[in-house]
């Protein structure tokens, strides 16, 4: 069992009701960038680990299941010594000690390389990979705000395609790489003379798309 947690980066922890560590696995200090063994108080111990406003969500959890024995599910992540982010899932169970106060049965598991794999599908699936602008459906959500925001404001919008003249014969003389460099070029250059409140956009091909807010 400890093989199988190791490999799932699981660590198995408990606290007692003043919130005092009470089990504790040298799996959970790998996880959590602590020295083995942890001792004293949980919360504490983990506030050189986590952000403030991290280590407030996992307290609240904690409270709220140690006053009304309720188990809670929470995804904070922490800063390691190689300034990665790392994304963790407690999970926390509980156990009646006097029908007053309750013994926390929880579990730590690192889900970083889950986080990461989804966010690399959401950011694929909304902006170019070649570019790194917005792709064809994000840019239709930015124009569906777009006018929302123009209509409300009682202001006006520009939308400006670009077409690249000659692009094919880059193509065909000196390679796709080549296209490829001047199509990121391109896109770097549009990137850097327009507002952020703007949006430039891969449409196609060689063809983009600048979406221009509040103009007069």
């Amino acid at each position: 069992l400890n093989g199988v947690g190791e490999l799932a980066l699981i660590g198995p922890w408990q606290i007692n009701p003043k919130g005092h560590i009470s089990n504790w696995h040298p799996q959970t200090s790998k996880i959590l960038g602590l020295p083995f063994p942890v001792k004293g108080d949980l919360l504490k111990n983990l506030t050189a680990s986590f952000p403030e406003d991290q280590l407030q969500q996992l307290k609240q959890e904690i409270v709220h299941a140690r006053e009304v024995g309720q188990p809670f599910d929470l995804e904070i992540y922490r800063v390691d010594k190689h300034q990665n982010l790392r994304w963790l899932r407690f999970i926390g169970d509980v156990t009646s000690v006097d029908g007053n106060s309750y013994d926390i049965l929880g579990a730590v598991q690192d889900i970083s390389e889950r986080k990461h794999s989804h966010e690399l599908i959401q950011y694929q699936a909304s902006y170019d990979n070649l570019t790194g602008l917005p792709n064809r459906m994000l840019l239709n959500e930015s124009f569906e705000k777009s006018i929302a925001k123009a209509k409300r404001d009682n202001k006006k919008l520009a939308v400006l395609f670009v077409d690249l003249d000659h692009f094919k014969p880059i193509n065909d003389s000196l390679g796709h790489k080549a296209g490829d460099k001047v199509l990121k070029e391109v896109a770097a250059r549009i990137k850097s003379c327009i507002r952020a409140s703007d949006t430039a956009a891969r449409y196609s091909g060689d063809e983009l798309i600048i979406l221009l807010q509040d103009v007069d």
